[in-house]
């Protein structure tokens, strides 16, 4: 899984809040897996290291979306 900000690479994808409680969340009820119609255990490791970068680097651009959206990113698979 990668994190997609621009919402541009093929595939399919899932939103998810950039928190890593939140994705450690859907992780555990395998949200993403049901998003990406995939049965396999998923890594989420290239997620969880880009939020941890974010938290400590919050000069980290983020894309421009709606504004229901603006606490969201694409993971892609």
């Amino acid at each position: 899984m990668v994190v997609d900000e621009t919402a541009v690479l093929p595939g399919r994808g899932a939103w998810v809040h950039p928190r890593i409680e939140c994705v450690e969340k859907a992780q555990t009820r395998k949200a993403f897996g049901r998003a990406l119609r995939i049965k396999t255990a998923l890594d989420t490791s290239s997620v969880l290291a880009f939020l941890e970068r974010q938290a400590t680097h919050p000069s980290i651009r983020r894309h421009s979306v709606s504004k229901e959206q603006a606490e969201t990113y694409i993971v892609t698979n």
